[in-house]
């Protein structure tokens, strides 16, 4: 069995996720490329004002810093969970979320003005307000295609799908919808059901109608023919590591041995059918996750999957809004009405736990990727990082919103880094959600960023300029050279 066909075998196991190093192999055994990845990830609300921002030494007003040699103390109680993976990760400073501003006008509800804006850069969509008739909670709707869509269309044919939208429960009114949207500017409803969406990705089709080691009694649904087909590949793929191991260097047999244990790892969050989780050649069985709740971490796992066996190369995931004892305080807690819109210290404290939790779970994920071997390096140098909040802050404002990148070495991304963008750009005229009389640049350059890192050669997603308040034009066009 050639490599590529070995690998393929093993990702129909949903085995994929050790394997990245070895995937990239064409006939002949030749390497190519490792495929570029992206991965959106949107949390609610925003941390309250500044408690989130570093100041390394030596940086003014603008420019960047290295941060890999800081303490954890130095990057602050909101993101001193990543401090552990400082290497791995830029944090940008003075970006506005400039198609927010632009569109913020009338009465409506800054939260609604991003949902409908976040991810897109075109004018919003208010001739059919979502939710609502009292003018304060009319919602538009968005205008075209979130960024997320619109790479994965452009990019996702030599994967199994173009793109996925995941939510733990967390998209909008529940998981009726996220912040993503197709072409027509309809909300693409996210999968909120890991489960469903492991189904999703590894059903393959390749459905056998008897299994050696399973019972005698023939499949008779669809579920459990998958089910089947996921043993036999796993254990093919469990034979041919004892058969390619002793063809390969030593370097490579430790690389091999490596993916196996982190293989046998994995495989104990999955269990065969409602019973006691067993070795792992028997719990790659189902995709059914053995988990405490946490549906966040299973979709961080599912991506690094997902993205190593090349059945997608386009995620976006939504969180939900984090329960009061999630950050402190008692479920029955308004996590939205009292902490998130507070000011008091109390309603900072418990914005900086939630946001400091957000940190925590992002730090684990960026772990994940950078574990997965490829070619020279690791699936995260392949994979560019993008965690972006609903709002700047909590209390609905739109400049300086904070954002973080990771990965994407291999594009010429360079993380480690603390980037401070000058504001210095005339106000747009968005009144209510901005604080500063000038901003600094719309995070849409930074889509453009991504898609450049995708293999795209575009120079501008959706508006291409904005009239600010003293009648000067003001350019959305192009990338963020700083982040490179």
């Amino acid at each position: 069995m050639r490599r590529r066909d070995f690998v393929r075998s093993l990702a129909l196991g949903a085995a994929g996720v050790t394997l990245g190093s070895l995937r990239p192999f064409e006939a002949h055994g030749q390497p190519v490329a490792a495929p570029k990845r992206f991965v959106l990830w949107t949390t609610q609300h925003g941390p309250p004002r500044d408690t989130w921002k570093m100041s390394p030494p030596g940086l003014g007003a603008a420019g960047s810093a290295d941060i890999t040699g800081l303490d954890a103390a130095q990057f602050g109680r909101v993101l001193e969970p990543l401090h552990r993976v400082r290497d791995s990760v830029s944090v940008l400073e003075g970006l506005s979320m400039m198609s927010c501003m632009i569109d913020r006008t009338g009465s409506n509800n800054n939260h609604g003005i991003s949902w409908s804006n976040l991810l897109v850069n075109v004018p919003y969509n208010s001739t059919d307000p979502f939710v609502g008739t009292v003018a304060d909670n009319l919602h538009p709707r968005p205008g075209g295609a979130s960024i997320d869509y619109h790479i994965g269309q452009q990019t996702g044919g030599g994967a199994r799908l173009d793109s996925v939208m995941w939510s733990n429960g967390g998209g909008r009114f529940g998981s009726q919808f996220a912040f993503s949207s197709n072409d027509l500017g309809q909300w693409i409803v996210p999968n909120s059901n890991p489960t469903n969406a492991f189904n999703r990705l590894m059903g393959t089709g390749l459905l056998v109608p008897d299994d050696p080691m399973g019972p005698t009694d023939p499949p008779v649904t669809r579920e459990q023919l998958v089910r089947q087909a996921r043993f036999r590949a796993y254990n093919v793929a469990l034979t041919h590591f004892d058969r390619i191991a002793p063809q390969l260097g030593t370097a490579d047999q430790e690389s091999l041995i490596a993916h196996r244990n982190h293989l046998e790892r994995l495989g104990m969050r999955f269990r065969p059918g409602g019973t006691t989780p067993g070795p792992a050649s028997m719990a790659m069985c189902t995709p059914e996750f053995t988990t405490s709740g946490d549906t966040m971490d299973d979709f961080f796992r599912l991506t690094t999957i997902a993205l190593a066996c090349d059945a997608v190369r386009t995620v976006s995931i939504d969180a939900r809004q984090l329960r009061g004892s999630q950050i402190g305080g008692a479920d029955t807690d308004d996590v939205h009405q009292a902490f998130a819109h507070g000011t008091d210290a109390r309603a900072t404290m418990m914005m900086e736990n939630y946001y400091r939790f957000h940190a925590e779970e992002f730090a684990n994920f960026i772990e994940y990727l950078r574990g997965v071997p490829e070619g020279d390096g690791t699936l995260l140098d392949s994979t560019l990082v993008m965690w972006v909040p609903e709002l700047a802050t909590g209390t609905h404002m739109f400049d300086d919103a904070p954002t973080i990148i990771a990965g994407a070495g291999a594009s010429g991304f360079s993380p480690g880094r603390y980037i401070r963008f000058a504001r210095d750009i005339p106000n747009v005229g968005c009144g209510y959600g901005c604080q500063y009389g000038t901003v600094g640049p719309g995070r849409v350059h930074l889509f453009v960023n991504a898609m450049r890192h995708m293999g795209m050669s575009d120079n501008s997603f959706g508006r291409t300029s904005a009239t600010a308040n003293d009648g000067s034009t003001i350019d959305l066009t192009g990338p963020l050279s700083e982040v490179s």
